[in-house]
């Protein structure tokens, strides 16, 4: 029987397979994937068959959170957009599932959000450039942007470039104070999670 069990949300994305392909072959882990559609959950059995238990679960509701976690006691949240449209908006994408995670997750030890880290720094703790980058003045990403909303589906939009152009730097020191833990710098922590 595995001793932890590891939920991960947005489990069909990209970073969430490569994440369960590396807790399936680690001893005493069981992830549990946790997905939003039923094409999702079919596209995950088919990679990974019965080795994965996977749980279609709206990720604003608390109670089938509750019931999707099962004793796991870790939860890597991976759930996320860079672009709103009118079926999916940031707060519905970002903030629901956040307070719905908190509020089911009584038997959570460890709650991982992943966020955007900045292609330039997670390069630099991996001991490698970032390539090639050409900066644009915002006023012709607006531009761009402006144009391509005629689009069906615009490739980028306004919301996009404000969400990249935001600094999101905090100051969480007095959070991490008042629930007594100390917080690892963020080019520590992608040093550790990068190295192999």
């Amino acid at each position: 029987m595995p001793h932890k069990r590891v939920a991960v949300t947005g489990a069909n994305g990209h970073i969430g397979v490569q994440l369960i392909e590396t807790l399936l072959l680690r001893d005493g882990v069981e992830p549990v994937a946790i997905v939003r559609s039923d094409r999702a959950a079919l596209a995950l059995h088919q990679r990974f068959g019965e080795r994965l238990r996977v749980s279609v679960v709206d990720y604003g509701n608390a109670d089938a959170l509750r019931t999707a976690f099962d004793d796991a006691t870790v939860c890597v949240h991976l759930v996320g957009i860079i672009r709103q449209t009118a079926h999916s908006t940031y707060e519905d994408a970002h903030e629901l599932p956040c307070q719905a995670i908190v509020k089911a997750g009584q038997p959570l030890q460890h709650i991982v959000y992943l966020s955007i880290l900045g292609v330039k720094r997670v390069a630099k703790a991996m001991g490698r450039g970032p390539g090639i980058m050409i900066g644009l003045p915002m006023w012709l990403g607006y531009s761009i942007a402006k144009v391509l909303a005629f689009l069906p589906s615009p490739p980028v939009t306004r919301d996009m470039l404000e969400i990249l152009n935001h600094d999101d730097a905090i100051d969480a020191s007095s959070g991490a104070e008042t629930i007594g833990i100390s917080l690892t710098p963020l080019d520590e922590t992608l040093k550790r999670v990068l190295r192999r």
